[in-house]
């Protein structure tokens, strides 16, 4: 389990808690006020697993052009996290108080595996999309009202598949 270490200044990170036994170990820091959370992808290495993690960051010293974070956690084979690296993921537009965050798991009707959507917490805010290969971005919807939180889902198969958006 990763949770955001909402922390102004280079506090604020990501940390991994253990389902086990609710140890909490800081695994990244550098992200100011880090907010959401989404898991990108875990891959299974001969050393052991790594995770990718996107992380939004909510306010300065976060550029609104610099708000998306890619961390890649490393595993040691009894699935503690050793470390992270952090890299900040430059946007085409800016993301003003990105509060919802998703990660498409595989390809389908929204997009290619690992396109980014993001919601703007903000009134007039946009759900943003962001390709995986180009790091091009687009806006899916502008004119919200604090959009929150995303998701995806057909509710077991009875509804189109559709993202929603609190």
């Amino acid at each position: 389990l990763f949770a955001a270490l909402e922390i102004p200044g280079p506090a604020g990170g990501l940390a991994f808690v253990d389902s086990d036994t609710g140890e909490v170990t800081r695994v990244a820091s550098g992200i100011s006020r880090a907010d959401q959370v989404a898991l990108r992808s875990v891959l299974s290495f001969p050393d052991g697993l790594h995770a990718r993690i996107l992380v939004t960051s909510e306010v300065t010293p976060a550029a609104t052009g610099q708000r998306l974070f890619d961390v890649s956690v490393s595993y040691d084979a009894d699935g503690r996290p050793l470390g992270a690296e952090v890299v900040g993921l430059l946007t085409q537009l800016p993301i003003n108080n990105p509060e919802g965050l998703v990660v498409l798991e595989g390809n389908g009707p929204f997009g290619t595996a690992g396109t980014v959507y993001v919601a703007e917490d903000t009134v007039g805010g946009r759900i943003l999309r962001r390709d995986p290969d180009s790091g091009a971005m687009s806006v899916l919807a502008s004119g919200l009202r604090r959009p929150e939180g995303l998701a995806f889902g057909d509710f077991g198969g009875a509804a189109a598949p559709a993202l929603y958006a609190a």
